[in-house]
């Protein structure tokens, strides 16, 4: 900004405030009591802004990590593995927060997602997590008398009411879409859908990812451990472009070393088909 400049905007300053802020005269300028008194003032408030951007950046710096994913993951595969990150960091505070929605960074300070990745966007850098791999199962009793993929619907099918085109995927990709039944009891959420499936009451149609450990212990089977892959990708998501401050690059790299390569395939499934096109989303 040029002398002339910097002059028109004093001058049109003290119209403003019907005040001189110099008195001026034929060897240059003298400050005004009243441009001292001022100065004085606004010292004192650029002080309290600056204390108060050191304050929310230390806050940042050493403010929990915050992390939005759906209930179903963080129910059966994130919080059976945190006492993993307290062993290995106990300084990294965590806050979570669950939904369906996909998370809005800019307006939410959150740090990361765990969410089934969205169509590209140049914003977001998205690492793979697991596959979404889709594989009825049902108690050990009710799956001993299914001999073929139609005889499924003479039980409940169970399903949670943001995942309704499961069923859908998984009979299309065994030839049986024509004739697929819909799903009989519908929960609002996975969890409670295999919960369901744990205490007999029908058929889930269930993650594989998300149920690995009922079917070791022998608490759910899988009457036909044919996987069908419906086309998505659960990932990590995180702003693209913003630096990571170091409780949170610890907590990152804490879960993608707790997750399996993004093309691991659950011990349990003897197949893996595909899919086309998968709409579901959601937990």
């Amino acid at each position: 900004m040029t002398p002339s400049a910097v002059s028109q905007q004093i001058s049109k300053f003290e119209r403003a405030v019907d005040t001189r802020l110099f008195d001026r005269h034929a060897r240059g300028l003298t400050v005004t009591s009243d441009a001292r008194d001022l100065g004085q003032r606004l010292a004192l408030a650029f002080d309290i802004v600056e204390k108060a951007m050191e304050n929310l950046i230390e806050e940042r710096a050493s403010g929990p990590v915050r992390l939005r994913i759906y209930q179903t993951w963080a129910t059966r595969w994130l919080i059976p593995r945190l006492t993993h990150l307290h062993e290995k960091r106990p300084d990294v505070r965590v806050q979570f927060e669950t939904g369906m929605q996909q998370a809005e960074f800019n307006r939410s300070g959150l740090d990361f997602a765990v969410q089934f990745i969205p169509r590209p966007q140049p914003d977001l850098l998205v690492v793979p997590l697991f596959p979404q791999v889709l594989v009825p199962v049902c108690a050990p009793a009710i799956a001993a008398g299914i001999q073929a993929p139609e005889m499924l619907s003479k039980h409940p099918l169970i399903s949670s009411a943001n995942r309704m085109e499961d069923w859908q995927i998984w009979f299309g990709a065994m030839k049986l879409a024509d004739t697929a039944p819909k799903a009989q009891l519908v929960f609002s959420n996975s969890t409670l859908a295999y919960q369901a499936a744990l205490a007999g009451s029908g058929i889930v149609i269930a993650q594989a990812h998300l149920i690995e450990q009922e079917i070791a212990a022998g608490m759910l089977v899988a009457p036909f451990p044919i996987g069908v892959h419906s086309g998505q990708v659960i990932g990590l998501v995180e702003p693209a472009g913003r630096r990571l401050r170091a409780a949170a690059r610890a907590f990152k790299d804490w879960i993608l070393a707790e997750a399996p390569s993004p093309d691991h395939v659950p011990d349990f499934l003897t197949e893996i088909r595909r899919a086309c096109p998968a709409t579901s989303q959601t937990e």
